[in-house]
């Protein structure tokens, strides 16, 4: 039995990770910029991001087609939400592709494709609090693509008592953004690709929401840089860049003047 993939350290981990992610909401109204003066020396423009909810989707009952081999020794009981579940994997026996299914009192459930590049494709299978509702979910990452990432969350309703995938993204990326000393879950393209894609999400009120910060600010590049011991968002063209301090749902724009 195994209770947990790890791969080397230049990959995403999620290993003894207590993600609290932010709990207040943000209005979905239109974009405002604000200007304010903070100190001699820095100017910020606040914009509001406008989050949108993720849909969520219940797990399917099915047991594994014809076809697929279930890959001995992978079997891991997890505890999620007050209930003792068994996830089994299974691989076709002419592809690399790799399935997880849930197993809870004798009914399976599927969660989908976990990996296309066989076992060593599995970065994490663990149990863990992303959402900060107090409820551990079910964590599943693995590898799609040469530089793809896929995360899955599986959490349990107890009051319709279903399973439901409650978020499946890409290249996740955990740090904190805000500096108030909680994680926050993004999904973040590779350095230097165009266009560049830079996701911020947050759960609340039984859902995750997400934020498109490229879209919303309309530029091209936009990445993660580290300044001073803060993570700030840098965005714009190749010839006119600009810094934000993300906090509270805005994109505050940082220009420091001589």
């Amino acid at each position: 039995m195994i209770t947990s993939f790890t791969k080397n350290s230049t990959k995403w981990s999620l290993v003894g990770l207590a993600v609290i992610l932010l709990i207040s909401g943000c209005a979905l109204t239109n974009a405002k910029t604000d200007v304010s003066q903070k100190g001699d020396n820095v100017i910020e423009y606040a914009t509001q991001l406008k989050f949108a909810a993720v849909p969520t989707s219940e797990l399917p009952a099915e047991k594994p087609e014809a076809g697929l081999k279930e890959l001995k020794g992978t079997e891991l009981e997890l505890q999620i939400n007050g209930k003792k579940v068994l996830v089994k994997l299974y691989q076709g026996t002419d592809s690399h592709d790799v399935y997880a299914f849930l197993i809870d009192e004798g009914q399976s459930y599927s969660i989908g494709l976990a990996s296309s590049y066989s076992l060593l494709g599995i970065n994490e299978l663990i149990a863990s609090d992303l959402t900060g509702n107090g409820q551990n979910e079910l964590l599943i990452s693995g590898d799609m693509g040469a530089a793809y990432v896929e995360l899955k969350v599986i959490g349990y309703d107890a009051e319709t008592k279903r399973w439901l995938n409650l978020l499946t993204m890409g290249t996740p990326k955990i740090v904190d953004l805000d500096g108030d000393g909680k994680s926050d879950l993004m999904a973040v393209s590779a350095a230097g690709s165009i266009p560049s894609y830079l996701l911020i999400y947050q759960w609340t009120q039984g859902h995750f929401e997400m934020a498109d910060v490229v879209k919303q600010l309309g530029n091209v590049y936009t990445t993660l840089v580290e300044q001073d011991g803060s993570t700030l968002i840098q965005s714009g063209t190749d010839d006119a860049k600009k810094l934000f301090r993300y906090a509270d749902g805005e994109l505050a724009e940082v220009n420091t003047t001589e």
